[in-house]
C-alpha cells in the first residue's frame, strides 16, 4: 500500500492526529461514504505516528508495561498508547449498542444483533486495514515477544465485541435462536438468515488466546454458548415428540416418522 511522504511541519503527536483518525473512525463504524483518499488520510495518521521517534510521557509510562527485559524500539513505545486508545474507542462503541439491545428479545434481538454485528465486522474490517502499518510491526513484535492480550486490530475488535457486548446478550440471543429452530421444527418458517448469522458470528469469536497469530477456527464460543444448548433442546424435543407419537402410532410408523426427522436435521 502506497504511503504519503512525511514532510517537514507534519504532525506526530499523538494528542494532535486524535481528532482526526477518531473521527475517521467514527466515520467508518457510522458506515458513512469515504472516499479513496480520506481513507489513505487515516492510514497515514497510523503510518507516520508508528514510525515516529516522538516519545511523550504518556508513552513512557505505558512503555514500562512492556515484556520485561525487552528494550523498546521507536514504533514500540508510540504503537502502545494508539493500540490503547483505539481499543477505548471500540469499547465505547460497544457500550452504546449494548444500551439499545439489552432489553430486546426472541426476533426482535436476533434482528438487532445480526444487523449490528455484520456492520461491525465489516468496519473492524475497514478499521484493521486503516492500522494495517500498526500490524505489521508493533503488534506482531509484541506477540512474538510474548506479550499476552495483543492483537491485530480486528481481532482486537473482535475480542471487545466478544467481551462488552456479546457475553452481555448471547443468553437471550441463543435462547431466540433456539425457539426458531423449535418452530421450524413444528412446520413453521422462519428467517433461516438470522441463525445461519448468530452462528457464524458464534464461530468467528474463536479465538487462540494463548496464540493470537494462529490461523483456523477456534469452536471453543460456538460450543460454549451455542452447540451444547442446543444438542440439549434437540434431546428433549424428540423424547417428547416420541413418546407423544408413539401413543398414537405403531412402531413402523414411528420409524418412518423418525427417519424424515433425520433428513430434516
Amino acid at each position: 500500500m502506497p504511503v504519503a511522504k512525511v514532510h517537514g511541519g507534519q504532525k506526530h503527536d499523538l494528542d494532535e492526529i486524535w481528532g482526526d483518525l477518531n473521527g475517521g473512525i467514527e466515520q467508518v463504524f457510522q458506515r458513512l461514504s469515504m472516499s479513496k483518499m480520506r481513507y489513505m488520510e487515516l492510514y497515514t495518521h497510523v503510518y507516520n505516528y508508528c514510525t515516529s521517534v516522538h516519545q511523550t510521557g504518556k508513552a513512557r509510562a505505558l512503555t514500562a508495561k512492556t515484556k520485561k527485559g525487552a528494550e523498546p524500539g521507536g514504533a514500540q513505545f508510540v504503537g502502545l498508547e494508539l493500540y490503547e486508545r483505539l481499543k477505548e474507542l471500540l469499547k465505547y462503541y460497544q457500550v452504546g449498542l449494548l444500551d439499545n439491545g439489552v432489553k430486546l428479545m426472541d426476533e426482535a434481538v436476533l434482528k438487532f444483533y445480526t444487523q449490528q454485528w455484520e456492520e461491525y465486522q465489516f468496519s473492524s474490517k475497514v478499521l484493521n486495514g486503516v492500522c494495517a502499518y500498526l500490524n505489521r510491526h508493533w503488534v506482531r513484535r509484541e506477540c512474538e515477544e510474548g506479550r499476552k492480550g495483543i492483537y491485530e486490530i480486528y481481532q482486537l475488535a473482535l475480542v471487545t465485541w466478544r467481551d462488552n457486548l456479546f457475553r452481555h446478550l448471547n443468553k437471550q440471543v441463543t435462547n431466540a435462536v433456539l425457539k426458531f429452530i423449535e418452530r421450524e421444527r413444528c412446520g413453521e418458517t422462519i428467517n433461516k438468515r438470522l441463525v445461519s448469522s448468530v452462528k457464524d458470528c458464534y464461530v468467528e469469536l474463536g479465538l487462540n488466546e494463548d496464540d493470537p497469530t494462529a490461523r483456523g477456527q477456534n469452536l471453543s464460543v460456538y460450543k460454549e454458548s451455542f452447540e451444547n444448548q442446543f444438542l440439549e433442546d434437540t434431546e428433549r424435543f424428540y423424547i417428547r415428540e416420541s413418546v407423544e407419537f408413539l401413543r398414537q402410532n405403531p412402531v413402523t410408523e414411528y420409524m418412518k416418522k423418525a427417519e424424515g426427522r433425520l433428513k430434516e436435521e
